[in-house]
């Protein structure tokens, strides 16, 4: 995945842990979600060929940024065994009486194929 790429989703990850508000929690065990669905919204990206091309969602030339991000997180194109990307939401703990909750944002090493994957996560950030 190219550095803008990466930079990209590095800022929808620190939205994301912007957005979920936090609290102390309570000494339970943590719950991890994986996503499944990644999408780049605003701002779009575009190449400029011939005419400015808006290649967030559309594809150019057989490439979309969303397409990219979809593929990696639900593929293995290495044939290594591990899904290519995977993201986890972790609540510290999640704790559905609470208004508030916790939360980490991270990387997580998932086995292949989607649909049967299990996670190992690689915390690198908080949202707190």
């Amino acid at each position: 995945m190219s550095t803008p790429a990466r930079r990209i989703i590095a800022l929808l990850a620190a939205g994301l842990a912007g957005i979920l508000s936090c609290s102390p929690a309570a000494a339970r065990e943590a719950v991890a979600f994986r996503f499944t669905d990644l999408d780049l919204r605003d701002p779009h990206l575009f190449v400029s060929f011939i005419v400015c091309n808006d290649i967030t969602d559309t594809p150019f030339a057989g490439y979309s940024i969303n397409g990219q991000i979809q593929r990696r997180i639900n593929e293995d194109a290495d044939t290594d065994g591990r899904l290519d990307q995977s993201y986890l939401v972790e609540f510290l703990p999640l704790d559905r009486t609470q208004a508030t909750n916790l939360i980490s944002f991270g990387n997580a090493s998932c086995s292949s194929p989607a649909a049967t994957t299990t996670c190992s996560a690689t915390v690198i950030g908080s949202g707190c």
